[in-house]
């Protein structure tokens, strides 16, 4: 949603007749979700290399009476000059049920063109300032990478030099636990600006880790790290799972929008002794990030990835939250809602509230 109660959604979109084409779509919808409409197309390629798309919304910083809407995805398309690069595309909204225009030619966030960046993901701060981050996998281990675009694309400053995190992953590029043998896990960093609060313009980031390195791909821990200033400065690394052994994957973070509050959910195996099984677990912060609080599961049932087809738990998940109330949406074939039509053989899209006390 944009501060005017529009609600938007994007997707890629692929032709399945003649040449294979990908675009990076988004529909907006004024009367929350029960219509679409309004479809903007931000960028078409020839091909197969748009991928993993993500929308960022918040103020736009050279007009705070407006919101900028962000729609950015891994490109390693010829237009934009092959390899693995993260493009942002950017547009405007003015007001509750105002239709938002045309998408701004995209930009590039990355400054490093041999790399491979990947799992990238995007954020507004109250000022208009745009944080992207992404995983650089162009040699082991993994570092997690960021780029600021002051104030926002309409600004006119444009995105600065790429920043180097303190956090590496020994994760591979995709990583195969029992529990997701054929699709695999990415490191999958996440995260989250926070807009009020006494920790208000902090950016928080997750991300998977392989602790320690070697420990085998059934062992996936997540971290989470923090900066005060965009980058000038880090925190030290802290865990989020609270029990080490089988693979906690796939974190989502989300700070609340009313109170501030951090919660982070993942695909959790570590009350299944062969690693197959995963329920979706959760914490929270109420410091910021520094400490988390303990875990516990937020599924009712536990999704078995040796049932499913190929595709898995995919690559994506979210956590939302405003009020102390959070709403945690993922992949599931445990049927624990007796409603999914496919039984074991598909996942469903779950969505599961729970609220966590600072106690």
């Amino acid at each position: 949603y944009d501060r005017f109660g529009n609600l938007f959604a994007m997707y890629i979109g692929r032709d399945t007749t003649g040449p294979q084409t990908r675009r990076m779509i988004m529909l907006q919808s004024n009367d929350k979700g029960a219509t679409f409409g309004n479809l903007r197309v931000a960028f078409t390629e020839v091909g197969s290399s748009l991928d993993r798309g993500f929308l960022a919304i918040g103020p736009n910083g050279a007009n705070l009476a407006q919101d900028a809407i962000y729609l950015g995805w891994r490109d390693s398309s010829a237009v934009n000059g092959g390899g693995d690069k993260i493009i942002v595309a950017a547009t405007t909204s003015t007001g509750a049920a105002v239709n938002v225009g045309a998408f701004a030619a995209p930009v590039n966030a990355t400054s490093t063109p041999a790399n491979l960046h990947q799992f990238a993901f995007g954020s507004v701060q109250n000022n208009g300032d745009l944080v992207v981050a992404w995983a650089d996998y162009t040699a082991a281990p993994q570092v997690m990478r960021m780029s600021v675009d002051p104030l926002g694309a309409f600004a006119g400053g444009g995105f600065g030099g790429e920043i180097t995190t303190p956090a590496t992953s020994n994760m591979s590029f995709f990583e195969f636990p029992p529990s997701s043998a054929v699709r695999g896990f990415g490191s999958n960093p996440e995260f989250t600006s926070v807009r009020t609060g006494p920790f208000a313009g902090r950016v928080v980031v997750t991300y998977g880790d392989e602790i320690p390195l070697n420990a085998g791909a059934g062992n996936l821990d997540v971290r989470s790290f923090f900066t005060d200033n965009l980058g000038l400065t880090f925190s030290p690394l802290t865990p989020v799972n609270d029990f080490s052994l089988g693979a906690q994957v796939m974190c989502s973070i989300q700070a609340d929008r009313t109170l501030g509050t951090l919660y982070a959910t993942w695909y959790d195996t570590r009350d299944d002794a062969t690693g197959v099984l995963a329920r979706r677990y959760a914490t929270a912060s109420f410091d910021g990030g520094v400490t988390w609080k303990l875990n516990f599961q937020v599924s009712d049932g536990s999704s078995n990835g040796t049932t499913m087809d190929g595709n898995q738990y995919l690559d994506y998940n979210g956590v939302d939250s405003i009020g102390g109330a959070a709403f945690c949406a993922h992949a599931d074939n445990s049927n624990s809602t007796a409603d999914n039509p496919n039984a074991a053989t598909l996942t469903d899209w779950l969505m599961t509230r729970f609220q966590i006390g600072p106690q």
